[in-house]
């Protein structure tokens, strides 16, 4: 799936600026950010996926999107923060209550069961704002269930 999209886009002289691909629920589902070339519009390139449906069984759907300079880039500083725990309902709640109440942007999130469902893996990609202090909310989303790491992404050696 992943060839025969990316075929198309970069026979179309499509740059592919971001993208997130996963196996889901026993699904594959991805997301791109494309930058056309500017003699294309999404008219023109939309339609090239049509075959894709019948071949590899892939459902696309295209939007235009309008990106602001804020969105693009943003000064706080990002941090992974990964969390272990016994599978129950409400954990990705209570992480993400914990963040939200710390203006924490989440940016990317991962979960997976682990040890043959017994164990609840997630990881964060985050934006701490300079006013919280990344130590502090470590131990804020510290309980005696969950263990969690949370380090600041090197983004120079990136």
């Amino acid at each position: 799936m992943v060839a025969a999209l990316s075929s198309i886009l970069a026979q179309q002289q499509c740059n592919l600026e971001d993208c997130a691909m996963t196996r889901l629920g026993g699904q594959f589902a991805m997301i791109l950010m494309v930058q056309l070339p500017s003699d294309k519009t999404l008219a023109q390139i939309e339609p090239l996926f049509g075959e894709l449906q019948s071949s590899h069984g892939l459902k696309v759907h295209c939007d235009e999107a309008e990106i602001s300079a804020a969105q693009k880039e943003s000064s706080a500083p990002r941090h992974m923060l990964t969390v272990y725990a016994q599978d129950r309902p409400g954990l990705l709640s209570t992480i993400s209550q914990i963040l939200a109440e710390n203006k924490v942007n989440i940016t990317d999130v991962q979960t997976r069961l682990a040890s043959a469902g017994a164990l609840y893996v997630m990881l964060f990609e985050v934006e701490i704002p300079d006013s919280i202090n990344a130590a502090d909310l470590e131990i804020a989303l510290r309980s005696a269930d969950m263990t969690v790491t949370l380090r600041a992404m090197e983004e120079d050696v990136l």
